[in-house]
């Protein structure tokens, strides 16, 4: 390929990112086009950005958009080019099909793909939030619990993704089951709460076991508080044969009683280890985190995971912002922008800001 074709392609592409990223999805269809009429877009694309990908994309932002013919028109092609996602990009095409009035098509492809993928959980997660977005209640119900008894059955259900989604599938089953007026406490939430207290690990210290060390750091403070790294940071001693997070309970309690909001979390590490979200590591060794509802088992742990999960995220980002600063202090903030997908700009306003520093 000669350098004036692969300037022009390489022009589509960028715009075409550009378009999707700021949600024009005429612009974006409109460039598809000539995408396609690219002699060897094909060959090009293939291993960058296959077409699977583009039309996933494309579909996506027509369904933001409530356009949604044109969401399953594009989300066939995705299929078509060889898209594969969990669940089936057929459960999409359903869910756009219940949002246009067509139920009947609807209802029918949802069976068809459970018929193909009977053991995946995210397709009853996902045909159950569907209907439960339409106010069918006692449908939403019916797939929430079918996909929790497909994953309770499953050999290899103590795997953290099908832990996940029995997480996810209890939470909204107990939603539909409120809105039908029935309690949500019925022997299948009990044999999924069973289930998830089996596998769920407990912060080091919940059964007394692990002591507190010699000295550790705490944060506390809401979950956006914390995420933001806006939270009370403190060292303090250890006491010999304290649990941690009895330690952390203690603290928790002391900063309720001086008024702080009751939805502070407090989270507690060795001393020795790294300083969340210093630029050592992210917060994989917390020995306690203790927060509000923990008389509600279940909903704890779902809410303490997805707290570090928050945290986690945001470490990730500061170290994604900081290897982008770095490449493009020493390639260009163009180069930057096309490998880590952050804006030119916003590069560019950052290295003129100070030095690199790692998160």
């Amino acid at each position: 390929m000669d350098d004036a074709l692969a300037e022009r392609f390489g022009r589509l592409c960028q715009q075409l990112r550009d378009a999707l990223r700021a949600d024009q999805v005429d612009e974006a269809a409109r460039l598809i086009e000539q995408l396609r009429a690219h002699p060897q877009a094909d060959a090009l694309l293939e291993s960058w950005w296959p077409w699977q990908e583009i039309y996933g994309d494309l579909a996506d932002s027509y369904s933001y958009h409530r356009r949604y013919q044109e969401a399953i028109t594009a989300k066939y092609r995705a299929i078509e080019a060889g898209l594969e996602q969990e669940p089936d990009g057929r459960a999409d095409i359903a869910e756009w099909l219940l949002c246009s009035g067509r139920r009947a098509e609807a209802d029918a492809l949802f069976a068809e793909v459970k018929r193909d993928t009977p053991e995946d959980p995210w397709l009853y997660h996902n045909a159950g939030n569907a209907y439960a977005e339409l106010g069918d209640s006692e449908t939403a119900l019916a797939w929430f619990s079918e996909g929790l008894e497909v994953v309770l059955r499953m050999p290899d259900s103590d795997d953290v993704y099908l832990k996940g989604a029995v997480e996810d599938l209890v939470e909204w089953r107990c939603v539909s089951l409120r809105a039908l007026g029935r309690s949500p406490r019925d022997a299948l939430t009990r044999r999924a709460d069973a289930f998830l207290l089996r596998r769920s690990p407990e912060p080091a210290g919940r059964t007394g076991d692990v002591s507190a060390p010699a000295s550790f750091r705490i944060a506390c403070g809401t979950p956006d508080e914390l995420v933001s790294g806006s939270g009370v940071r403190f060292v303090r001693r250890g006491n010999d044969g304290v649990a941690a997070t009895d330690v952390a309970r203690g603290i928790r309690q002391g900063l309720l009683d001086d008024g702080r909001p009751s939805q502070t979390w407090v989270l507690l590490w060795d001393a020795d280890d790294p300083w969340f979200p210093s630029s050592e590591g992210p917060p994989d060794r917390i020995l306690a985190a203790v927060g509000p509802g923990e008389d509600q088992p279940v909903r704890y742990e779902i809410s303490r995971t997805l707290l570090i999960e928050r945290l986690q995220v945001a470490w990730h980002q500061g170290r994604v912002e900081w290897q982008t600063r770095r490449l493009a202090r020493a390639f260009g903030p163009d180069h930057a922008a096309t490998v880590s997908g952050l804006s030119e700009e916003g590069i560019t306003r950052s290295i003129s800001s100070g030095p690199s520093k790692s998160p």
